[in-house]
């Protein structure tokens, strides 16, 4: 879809009211409002945010609510890292073997987020059948009728979530018990996601470094 093809259903200055409506409403249920971006918009980028605001759970886990002019509902969104999380289960000297000659077109900043690296490139070491089925089961995890999902992907593997479930709140029927329901949602397929991933990787602790860093963590 271009630019000129694109039908925007609000203005920017709706978006921003539509969204401080559901903020107040996520404030209420307990969440934390952390940061506001009021517009990022990229004409060539179909994925421009706007007027993004960042909540934080008692859990410290962070929720974006935010708006595109391209689709009509807000959404509130949760990111999963599957690396970071991978990568939290790693010993020192693992991530330190990890970082070693990486490639050229590497996606992340190392020096910011060194975990998150290590686990990215230990899950791109495992091999093809091992690739396919944890994407396989990381779908099967997140694909429900609740909420909807996006992938990031690196070297066949999936390494992110981002799970979403979309709000209305210019329609008469918008209260803030779907905005609960919604929140609960996402939250609940996070928990489930995050349950796979440590269950899968429960035993890196036992795992050599050399194994780790030729094979992959092998789930």
């Amino acid at each position: 879809m271009t630019t000129d093809e694109r039908h925007e259903y609000h203005s920017e200055t709706e978006l921003a009211d539509l969204n401080a409506e559901i903020a107040s409403d996520l404030e209420k249920l307990g969440l934390k409002q952390t940061d506001v971006e009021s517009t990022i918009k990229n004409d060539d980028n179909e994925d421009s945010k706007y007027h993004i605001i960042t909540f934080e759970s008692r859990a410290g886990h962070r929720y974006q609510l935010y708006t595109v002019p391209e689709i009509y509902p807000s959404i509130l969104s949760f990111e999963y890292n599957l690396a970071r999380q991978v990568g939290r289960g790693l010993d020192e000297a693992t991530i330190a073997d990890l970082l070693t000659d990486l490639p050229e077109e590497f996606p992340l900043d190392v020096d910011e987020k060194k975990t998150e690296s290590a686990g990215l490139i230990a899950l791109s070491n495992m091999s093809d059948a091992e690739l396919e089925e944890l994407n396989y089961r990381i779908i099967d995890e997140v694909n429900t009728d609740r909420v909807d999902f996006e992938t990031r992907m690196y070297e066949e593997v999936i390494h992110s979530v981002r799970i979403m479930g979309a709000l209305f709140p210019k329609e008469d029927s918008h209260t803030i018990q779907h905005t609960e329901e919604i929140q609960i949602a996402i939250q609940s397929t996070g928990i489930r996601l995050n349950q796979f991933i440590m269950y899968a990787f429960s035993g890196l602790d036992g795992k050599d470094t050399e194994d780790i860093t030729s094979e992959g963590p092998l789930f």
